[in-house]
């Protein structure tokens, strides 16, 4: 079977003298943060594909002639083998965060991305394979971060002092854990108590430069935020309530 073309933009510009590569929050939180790509059409080019891509997810439409990056076969999670082409395109004249709805149609009509700017590869987890070839435009950014952690769990009771006596109420674990291959800290934290209630709350950060990426919190309506550029997208029950300003970075 022939492998499926795809071509995949780095959309690129200068900020305070570094460069930035254009990402964006899929609305449905579990597609994670991606950068924009689709698929070559037939009887298409991947430099027209990716032109046209790059228009269809973003919005913008001027930039310079696009920029050859690196091409290979890629095994998708669904088994199918794609034959990737990605690109640079240079952007002089854009925001630092809009929402946009994609004009490609098909399965993301009726969507909107929320669209901003990372400055490092390690700023934030991208959506597998995506970031394959961000070392191409963008610098590595060494932090001292949380780096000085390392994978634990603590154990402590919960004591409630009434009239000077002292008695157990409950107990608290908080676990330490990475993912990513290190580049996410997980920091997992568990409330067991019958008078005060049970909680869990899971935090999830850039481990290199403490960037929040994700806390759900299962002991208050199961609230889930999801951190994307200067926004956080906020789930409750499984319902997204909207993207509000996040003062956290």
């Amino acid at each position: 079977m022939e492998p499926i073309k795809k071509a995949y933009g780095y959309i690129t510009r200068n900020h305070d003298g570094r460069p930035q590569v254009l990402v964006f929050q899929h609305p449905i939180l579990e597609a994670g943060i991606q950068i924009p790509k689709g698929t070559v059409e037939e009887g298409e080019n991947p430099e027209a594909a990716v032109v046209r891509e790059m228009i269809e997810e973003t919005g913008l439409t001027e930039w310079g002639k696009p920029v050859f990056l690196a091409d290979d076969r890629w095994q998708a999670d669904d088994g199918s083998t794609h034959h990737r082409h990605f690109y640079r395109l240079d952007q002089r004249d854009a925001p630092d965060q809009w929402q946009h709805e994609p004009s490609g149609g098909g399965e993301e009509e009726g969507l909107q991305f929320t669209l901003f700017w990372i400055s490092s590869p390690g700023d934030i987890p991208l959506a597998r394979g995506h970031g394959d070839y961000l070392h191409h435009v963008l610098e590595e950014r060494s932090e001292d971060g949380l780096g000085c952690l390392e994978a634990s769990e603590d154990v402590k009771q919960v004591y409630l002092i009434e009239e000077g006596v002292e008695r157990i109420i409950g107990e608290t674990r908080e676990r330490i854990s990475f993912e990513e291959g290190g580049a996410v800290l997980v920091r997992e934290q568990t409330l067991t108590s019958e008078e005060m209630g049970n909680r869990r709350t899971v935090t999830r950060l850039m481990a290199a430069t403490n960037r929040p990426l994700s806390v759900e919190d299962t002991g208050g309506g199961g609230v889930r935020a999801v951190y994307a550029g200067d926004h956080v997208m906020i789930e409750r029950d499984g319902r997204e309530e909207g993207v509000t300003p996040s003062s956290s970075h």
